[in-house]
């Protein structure tokens, strides 16, 4: 990679045989000179994104559903969650808000709209809800769902308040996709019954290169699946598991436990084709997740 950058740094650096200490402040400068425009302000990234997390926390969902339909100068968001608490109830707030700045991978989305709910351990608690919020800003243009703990809502995502459930949805949810609904569906997720297996994270990040295709970072972790047994992931739209572009399979250690991250890339030919990722065991499917493509 060719880096430009002042003369005076490149004439430092290309003394460095005839004076030995200027070649230790040639890298003190490009060092400083790249961090500076690392971290320079107003920074943005063009290339819109599609994103979902669900991360290991107090609540096990089993539904994520979201669906966002322009209504004249705001943007009608419907949302519906399926969930239960693990060991004790607990609560939790349901929040929506437009992007109103920041990195595409990351926007600033103040909530616009919240609604608390008490998730129980024994009991499925489905929470439906819907919103007007105002359109986001054209740089951002992008709504982001959550569902978080009480109290603030804190980023980085390692810290103790992060979102349990975390999804960015762009501009073509509700333009190209206005009547689909995007999220995610664990299936049978509470313990005790037939299948107990507890499907703990799920990660989509995709950002789009061009107009027909995606390169999406993609990642799940499960417990409880039987031993040594074989789970096939699969990146859509698939038919069936014959049609499907990217198919992976992986084994189960002997405790139960497996996951998967991968980074294919994807060609989009249909205008409205959609992101699929889904994970599934010889005795039936552990999650499905839909998203839209960012553009």
């Amino acid at each position: 990679m060719l880096c430009v950058g002042p003369p005076a740094i490149f004439s430092r650096a290309m003394s460095a045989r005839r004076h030995p200490f200027a070649a230790l402040g040639a890298v003190a400068v490009l060092v400083a000179a790249g961090t500076a425009s690392a971290a320079a302000p107003g920074r943005y990234n063009p290339r819109p994104h599609s994103d979902l997390t669900l991360r290991e926390s107090e609540v096990r969902v089993a539904r994520f559903d979201v669906r966002a339909q322009a209504r004249g100068s705001r943007i009608l968001v419907s949302a519906k969650l399926t969930a239960r608490s693990r060991t004790k109830d607990f609560r939790a707030v349901l929040r929506i808000g437009r992007c109103v700045g920041g990195p595409s991978r990351s926007p600033s989305c103040p909530p616009a709209f919240s609604r608390a709910v008490l998730l129980h351990p024994r009991h499925t608690i489905v929470l439906r809800v819907s919103a007007l919020v105002p359109r986001p800003i054209a740089r951002t243009n992008a709504i982001r769902v959550t569902l978080t703990p009480r109290g603030k809502v804190v980023r980085p995502h390692r810290s103790r308040n992060v979102a349990m459930v975390d999804m960015l949805l762009p501009a073509s949810a509700w333009t190209t996709y206005a009547d689909r609904a995007f999220g995610l569906r664990v299936v049978r997720p509470w313990e005790g019954d037939r299948l107990p297996y507890d499907v703990r994270t799920i990660a989509v990040r995709a950002a789009q290169i061009d107009a027909a295709r995606l390169r999406p970072t993609l990642s799940w972790t499960a417990r409880g699946v039987a031993p040594q047994a074989i789970i096939t992931t699969t990146v859509g739209p698939c038919t069936g598991d014959a049609a499907c572009v990217y198919a992976w399979q992986r084994m189960a250690n002997q405790v139960g436990r497996v996951g998967f991250g991968g980074r294919p890339h994807a060609t989009r030919t249909d205008a409205r084709q959609l992101l699929t990722f889904a994970a599934r065991t010889l005795n039936g499917s552990l999650f499905d997740v839909v998203m839209p493509w960012p553009r």
